[in-house]
């Protein structure tokens, strides 16, 4: 049976630039989340989960003033990820790899230096503004660092986008369309604006992110971006590639049923269908990351689907949001790594700053400490606005 290989990861989140910096954020609980002042009309201090511009500086990836700084985190990520896979510019297997990647909303740091410029100084826009914003930006930006010359596409579909991506990729491989794909997500969207919206929706918590504990307040808001090197494990074992892991398995689903109300409906299916994929069952899952935003009805609305899936002794669930925050377009992929590494280690990550249970969130959610497990097979959720769900079911290397 043909199977989708892991061959290369790279991350960059608030806390961490590497994988073995992650890494030790997941074991250790190394919480990202620091109150940041944003100004404006925002006239308080809002928790998120910000990169240090220092960390982007020492990159020393060239961070070209025609891309957005969403570009410039996915070129940061990728370094890595192609390093581990042994992948070179310029190497066959890049020249025909194929580019899926996920973003949701573009450009916005570009986007809100345009209105700045404008509105209030009286300037023109940055003459490559448009090209800066446009959402397929990263992925171009990555075709052009990389020499990849096979399909690229970005997919966008919310907060599941670089999970939708990396379902995508396995599809294009299993079909026999593609041997290697880079995929992921970006997401840089802490602007004014954009942030002034989330808190318009009283969604966003006013202190941290507490996942699943009954005093939580709402989600924070981070940015970061993480690459997925995907290959046929017929090609990668044949160029001598070291497998991290497979992706088991991908189901997705569409609520149909309201914009930013999740259902519970829709979330079973899209990991019933996962499992079905991955040909397993509930009771091989040793581990689940859950979506796990910290809002109040979306954590209530997900314990259930892990309940109605797995029974009343579902495996140890964690929201590892609550170390990094909520990256939106780049939560799936960089939660995907978390799952890859927490199976590689047999380890679960804890979720962070939980103070009291939830009686209406009966789950083991490893609170504030990493626990040893034992597990070959452990799922990833994404369940995004739009009622957009995808599930990935990841396995242990062998």
């Amino acid at each position: 049976m043909k199977r989708v290989a892991v061959t290369g990861l790279g991350v960059l989140t608030a806390n961490a630039s590497t994988i073995a910096e992650f890494r030790d954020t997941l074991v250790q609980g190394r919480v990202a989340i620091a109150p940041c002042p944003i100004g404006g009309l925002v006239a308080r201090d809002m928790p998120l989960a910000r990169i240090d511009d220092n960390v982007l500086a020492a990159s020393g990836v060239d961070l070209s003033s025609r891309f957005d700084r969403l570009s410039h985190l996915a070129l940061v990520a990728a370094r890595e990820a192609m390093e581990m896979a042994g992948l070179e510019k310029g190497s066959a297997e890049l020249a025909d790899a194929t580019i899926l990647f996920g973003t949701a909303l573009g450009g916005g740091n570009t986007l809100e230096e345009g209105y700045r410029r404008y509105f209030r100084d009286g300037r023109k826009p940055h003459p490559f503004s448009v090209p800066k914003i446009m959402p397929s930006a990263p992925a171009a930006a990555l075709s052009i660092a990389w020499g990849i010359k096979g399909p690229s596409s970005t997919v966008s579909s919310a907060c599941s986008s670089s999970s939708a991506a990396i379902a995508a990729g396995c599809s294009a491989i299993l079909s026999g369309e593609a041997e290697v794909v880079v995929s992921g997500g970006t997401e840089s969207a802490l602007t004014e604006t954009i942030l002034l919206g989330w808190d318009q929706l009283k969604v966003v918590s006013s202190d941290t992110c507490r996942p699943f504990s009954a005093t939580r307040k709402g989600m924070v808001l981070g940015e970061g971006a993480a690459v997925v090197i995907l290959e046929s494990e017929g090609h990668a074992r044949a160029r001598g590639a070291r497998i991290l892991g497979y992706v088991a398995g991908t189901g997705a689903s569409s609520d149909a049923a309201d914009l930013v109300k999740p259902s519970q409906e829709g979330q079973v299916e899209a990991i019933r269908r996962a499992l079905k994929r991955a040909g397993i069952g509930p009771q091989d899952i040793g581990y689940v990351n859950a979506h796990g935003t910290g809002t109040r009805q979306n954590d209530i609305v997900e314990a259930a689907t892990i309940r109605a899936i797995f029974g009343a002794n579902p495996p140890p669930v964690s929201s590892t949001k609550s170390i990094h925050g909520h990256t939106i377009a780049a939560a799936g992929a960089i939660e995907g790594i978390a799952t890859l590494l927490a199976l590689e280690g047999q380890f679960a990550p804890p979720t962070m700053n939980f103070e009291e249970p939830d009686p209406e969130c009966p789950l083991d959610v490893v609170p504030n400490a990493s626990r040893p497990v034992s597990a070959e097979f452990a799922l990833s959720n994404s369940f995004a606005f739009g009622g957009h769900n995808v599930a990935l079911i990841l396995q242990k290397a062998e």
